[in-house]
């Protein structure tokens, strides 16, 4: 779904950068099977979902997958 404002900010007031961090979430809300082996692999060759943390639209959640190599950010979402 769609956000009323972007995800700026950590749960430490700390700004985020533009940019990408990991969600494992489709933009619907349901998890998504793109998930770096349930976050337990950081490797190149498996892949984890990413959304953007300057959009409101669904890619806030659901933006592109990635390489669990890469050091991004995690959102945790809670139902």
């Amino acid at each position: 779904g769609s956000l009323d404002l972007a995800v700026l900010y950590t749960s430490d007031g700390v700004q985020l950068p533009a940019g990408a961090a990991w969600t494992g979430t489709l933009a619907n809300g349901t998890a998504g099977t793109a998930n770096c082996n349930n976050w337990t692999s950081n490797a190149a060759a498996v892949n984890g979902l990413t959304g953007s943390v300057n959009s409101t639209s669904g890619t806030w959640t659901n933006n592109l997958d990635q390489a669990c190599s890469s050091m991004l950010r995690l959102i945790c979402i809670e139902q």
